[in-house]
C-alpha cells in the first residue's frame, strides 16, 4: 500500500487597525466630503458626488439603513494601495479612491503592526 499524504492549505485572516495622521486641510476636506457624501447616499439622496465604486460598495453592502447611524466609507480591495515609505509622518502610506481628486488622495497611516509584503490586503474601511 502506497504513503498517502494530506496538504492542507489555510487562509489566516488578520485585522489590521491604523490611525490616518499627518492630514493637511485639503486632504481632510476631500475626505470629509466623500465620508459625508456616502451617509447622504446611503440616506437617499442617489445624485451626490461620490466615487462611482463607493456608490457600489454602499449598495451591495447596506441593505438596511438606520437613520441616526453613520456608516464607514468600505473601499474594495483592488482600488486600495499601501505604499511603504518611511517617511517622518509615518511609515505606511495609502491611496484613497475619492470622486474630488483624480487618482485619490495618499495619506499616512499608522497602524497597530506591520504591514510585511506577504499580506494581501482585502477590503478596507474608513471610519471617522
Amino acid at each position: 500500500m502506497a504513503n498517502r499524504e494530506l496538504v492542507v492549505v489555510m487562509q489566516v485572516q488578520k485585522v489590521v487597525k491604523g490611525k490616518v495622521v499627518g492630514l493637511t486641510n485639503t486632504k481632510r476636506q476631500i475626505l470629509d466630503h466623500e465620508y459625508e457624501g456616502l451617509q447622504r447616499f446611503l440616506r437617499g439622496d442617489l445624485d451626490v458626488e461620490l466615487y462611482s465604486a463607493n456608490k457600489q460598495q454602499a449598495k451591495r453592502f447596506y441593505k438596511r439603513i438606520k437613520p441616526e447611524r453613520e456608516y464607514p466609507l468600505s473601499i474594495r480591495k483592488d482600488l486600495i494601495r499601501v505604499e511603504r515609505r518611511d517617511t517622518k509622518i509615518a511609515r505606511y502610506w495609502v491611496r484613497i479612491p475619492v470622486k474630488l481628486r483624480r487618482g485619490g488622495v495618499w495619506v499616512a497611516v499608522k497602524p497597530h503592526c506591520e504591514i510585511t509584503d506577504d499580506l494581501e490586503i482585502c477590503e478596507s474601511k474608513l471610519l471617522k
